[in-house]
């Protein structure tokens, strides 16, 4: 049995390293194409660990599919791609706007 500590702990890994990417309307999230590749993947790696140490991985699908578009070159695609296979396990969408002010808001997936 998983403990609630840990469902809390993949919440905010997935909400606060990867939904800054994602902009949602009507609580579906809308892809963003102007973000780096670069630190848009590394933030995915550290996700990636977090869940693993969490003892919540990322379906083996997921994992494959974000390890075969890596070896892509298509930059905007492989973006979108990744914002795509990611959406589904995000909670919360986190924005920062540039006066440093924080807005929370939660999308459709059901919390555990």
């Amino acid at each position: 049995m998983r403990k609630p500590h840990l469902y809390l702990l993949y919440a905010f890994a997935i909400s606060f390293l990867c939904c800054p990417y994602l902009k949602t309307a009507l609580g579906q999230a809308d892809y963003i194409a102007n973000v780096d590749r670069q630190p848009l993947e590394a933030s995915i790696e550290r996700v990636i660990q977090a869940l693993e140490i969490a003892g919540s991985p990322l379906p083996k699908e997921a994992l494959q599919a974000i390890k075969e578009l890596k070896a892509s070159e298509r930059d905007p695609q492989v973006v979108r791609q990744l914002q795509a296979i990611l959406d589904p396990f995000c909670l919360l969408e986190v924005n920062i706007n540039p006066e440093s002010r924080v807005k929370v808001k939660r999308l459709t997936r059901p919390a555990v």
